[in-house]
């Protein structure tokens, strides 16, 4: 190893030598052996934490002068000793971890162990476990602690209740969390979901109604937010009985990976989802590190054709000189048309979308009319938005999302992005068709949605 040094592997932070001389560094010993080698990542075990002594010392050809000086990971506390300058130093292991652990039983549901997973390291936790008499038979439920959380699993898993989710494909995406077949009175139950950490801000508990089914909307996210998890912690007279996070790209890897099990139109549907999701990430500079798709596209996005730009006006306003279109999806998808008149004041005018009125600001003389609550489905559908002006002139402008899209690849304006968002909704009117959304995600699977 050259000066300076970097040891990294996976699982490993680095670990950085600086600056000693030109030459390699010797190791004299590591993780409790003597070594009287070289530190290098070969010396270096991932998944678990490694220490070390650097040794530099005249013996082996090292020359030092009183302002010698050895830093390991910014520290420059060193020993000097007749031999030279040694430190010790230590690498610790940082783990990706899957999130969720695999559960394993013992035959008789009177142990469990709980299996974290990262690249190259499993690590096990012994569960306790505790009984109950449900309905008449016994649950098991088994907590284990792991890094400040708790991960719980109940045996048989309908103990309780049954737990499932789905999307709603709308203006945002729509997750789902359905608590099901009660085996108590639901006020004995509380539904707790949010992000972060139990309890913070954002944070909603309710108690369930039903004793057959119970749908909440627990989520809903844009775009970019496909990964963004969201937490839900069931529980049944006060002890957890489900704990565990959902997001829109869990749910769709979830079914692109059982796609046998699965109608083409959802898979792909899914598929689609998640190369929108990351073109939207992209779009929007967030998490770019960590994309929807996991980085390699489901379609090739490059060589979709979006229609071309098929949007239509009749001016029969004095007071309008022109119109221009935008797309917004941050939050929720939003056509927006702001109609250029110079207007100091919005007294006098008034809008239409598909002959209901509609609300309108003023935004530097133009007159800003939002088009809401547009379904992935419908995103190909022209809408009707018609401006009154103080002289009972209209201006009329039909326009759809799709158009805005093929104004925008054609003026290579985040092409990749409209591209993916038009297949997206080309997948989504495919599977769901001219209904309501709704559950569709749900209803359109040819078995009910998997626990869990």
């Amino acid at each position: 190893q050259t000066n300076p040094p970097v040891v990294s592997v996976p699982d490993n932070d680095e670990y950085e030598l600086e600056p000693v001389s030109d030459d390699s560094i010797p190791a004299w010993w590591i993780n409790g052996a003597n070594n009287n080698g070289y530190l290098t990542d070969t010396t270096i075990e991932g998944g678990k934490d490694n220490y070390f002594r650097v040794y530099l010392a005249e013996k082996f050809g090292y020359g030092f002068c009183s302002e010698t000086e050895l830093t390991l990971n910014g520290a420059e506390k060193v020993s000097q000793n007749d031999w030279g300058y040694s430190a010790i130093g230590k690498i610790a292991a940082v783990h990706d971890w899957s999130g969720e652990p695999t559960w394993i039983w013992a035959d008789d549901h009177s142990t469990a162990t709980a299996t974290f997973s990262c690249s190259n390291y499993d690590h096990v936790v012994n569960a306790t476990v505790a009984t109950r008499e449900v309905g008449g038979k016994t649950a098991y439920t088994a907590t284990a602690e792991f890094e400040g959380r708790s991960f719980t699993t109940t045996y048989p898993e309908d103990a309780w209740a049954e737990f499932t989710y789905s999307l709603t494909l709308q203006d945002s995406i729509d997750v789902n969390f359905y608590l099901k077949n009660l085996a108590d009175d639901p006020s004995n139950y509380t539904v707790s979901y949010g992000t972060g950490e139990e309890g913070s801000e954002g944070w909603e508990t309710v108690t369930p109604t039903s004793s057959t089914e119970n749908r909440y909307t627990i989520a809903s996210r844009a775009a970019k937010e496909m990964g963004d998890e969201v937490r839900v912690i069931v529980r049944h007279n006060g002890e957890v009985i489900k704990d565990k996070a959902y997001s829109v790209k869990g749910y769709c890897e979830k079914v692109i990976a059982g796609a046998a099990d699965y109608d083409t139109a959802l898979v792909d549907l899914c598929k689609a989802t998640l190369d929108y999701g990351t073109y939207a990430q992209g779009a929007f500079g967030y998490k770019t590190d960590a994309p929807a798709n996991g980085g390699t596209d489901f379609f090739d996005n490059g060589a979709i054709e979006v229609p071309g730009y098929a949007a239509a006006k009749d001016d029969g306003s004095d007071a309008v000189t022109g119109v221009t279109l935008a797309l917004v999806t941050t939050s929720r998808t939003q056509l927006v048309a702001r109609f250029k008149c110079g207007a100091e004041s919005l007294e006098g005018y008034s809008a239409t979308v598909d002959g209901a009125d509609a609300g309108i600001a003023l935004e530097d003389g133009k007159v800003k009319v939002t088009v809401e609550g547009i379904a992935a489905k419908d995103l190909g559908k022209q809408k009707v938005i018609v401006l009154t002006d103080p002289g009972n002139g209209t201006y009329t402008y039909t326009v759809s999302p799709v158009d805005y899209m093929a104004l925008a690849v054609a003026n290579n304006l985040q092409p990749e992005a409209n591209r993916t968002f038009y297949n997206y909704h080309l997948k989504a009117a495919a599977l769901l068709g001219g209904g309501e959304p709704g559950p569709a995600l749900q209803a359109a699977r040819p078995r009910p949605v998997a626990t869990i």
